[in-house]
């Protein structure tokens, strides 16, 4: 549809989408096109006409509807935001990703499966959750799903780059399809708390440890692993996190892109443990840490304005922390992780 054109202030009424959810914000605006309601963003401001205000006021309602049900653990009806977590569509496209991930796995050139997360990304990156996968999980599946995209469609060829993702991406879907993670021997064994790792770093490190043909086991955050074979875990976790690049001689403008993208979800990480513990001095310093290298102009794709909210606000949790006021820091960086929520 063609955007509302500015017109005067009293002809037009704005709504503030700066807390929605992407889903949400992607339901809202689909039912805007299906009703060919013209509309426009300004930043996070939803913009319409004076005439059109009673119907979008009913479609933002059923958005707080489904939330309100949600929180309440009530059966949510179809007017909630985003398709429900057994939609039949979703699960077609959750199935495609999932084999799309593993052949690109196998192969990264394969074309046929490039164009498989293409189609099934949509739906995918649509749905509020799907299945077993809790809301944490699914958000590390939609945040690696838009990376493989990245990859897929970057002008130079990035093959270990995508065959290191779509594993990734086929770890975070597997328990969808019920596998076992293998287990670690019997015997004495090595515990690893990983409570602070993202969904998607625990899926990584799955990888490295099967390709490393080590056993193991997770009980919660607890990851199991024989006690002969730490020596090569150690190794292992240097290398999570710091996948190989290409060796080209230098930095290509899409490794450096994708570092700074890197840096920015293990600030929004950060953030998060930063504000459940703002007195604990190894969080703040982790958040000043990552804060330093997200430095820069928007990343590839984002709005400006987005960028500059998300800017102003680092700066401000690391005065906070500079302060040593850990109410106001633990403020900021709560403040800072739902910022960063909409981004990574």
């Amino acid at each position: 549809m063609p955007e509302l054109r500015p017109g005067r202030d009293e002809d037009e009424v704005g709504y503030q989408l700066e807390d929605w959810a992407d889903s949400d914000r992607g339901w809202l605006i689909e039912q805007l096109n299906d009703l060919g309601i013209l509309h426009r963003f300004e930043g996070d401001e939803l913009v319409v006409d004076v005439g059109d205000e009673a119907r979008v006021d009913d479609l933002v309602a059923l958005i707080g509807e489904g939330e309100e049900a949600a929180a309440d653990g009530e059966e949510q009806q179809v007017a909630e935001a985003g398709p429900p977590a057994d939609d039949p569509a979703v699960a077609s496209a959750v199935r495609l990703l999932a084999d799309a991930a593993a052949r690109l796995h196998v192969d990264p050139t394969d074309m046929q499966a490039d164009a498989d997360v293409a189609e099934a990304s949509a739906a995918v990156l649509m749905a509020r959750r799907f299945g077993a996968l809790d809301e944490e999980a699914w958000e590390a599946v939609g945040r690696v799903t838009r990376r493989l995209l990245t990859l897929l469609g970057a002008d130079e060829a990035l093959d270990e780059q995508i065959r290191a993702e779509a594993a990734v991406l086929e770890k975070l879907l597997a328990p969808l399809a019920g596998p076992a993670s293998p287990s670690a021997a019997a015997g004495e064994r090595t515990v690893y708390e990983m409570s602070d790792w993202l969904p998607e770093q625990r899926a990584e490190l799955e990888v490295l440890l099967d390709e490393a043909g080590v056993g193991y086991e997770w009980n919660g955050d607890e990851l199991l692993v024989p006690a002969e074979r730490e020596a090569d875990v150690d190794a292992i976790f240097e290398r999570a996190g710091n996948l190989p690049a290409p060796d080209d001689g230098g930095e290509s403008d899409f490794d450096a892109e994708e570092a700074r993208y890197q840096a920015v979800a293990e600030l929004f990480a950060a953030s998060g443990r930063l504000a459940g513990d703002p007195g604990d001095p190894q969080k703040a310093a982790t958040v000043v840490e990552w804060a330093a290298r997200v430095q820069g102009p928007p990343l590839i794709g984002m709005d400006e304005v987005d960028w500059f909210h998300i800017t102003n606000r680092t700066r401000a949790l690391v005065a906070a922390i500079d302060q040593d006021d850990a109410d106001l820091a633990a403020s900021e960086a709560s403040a800072l992780h739902e910022l960063l929520r909409r981004v990574v």
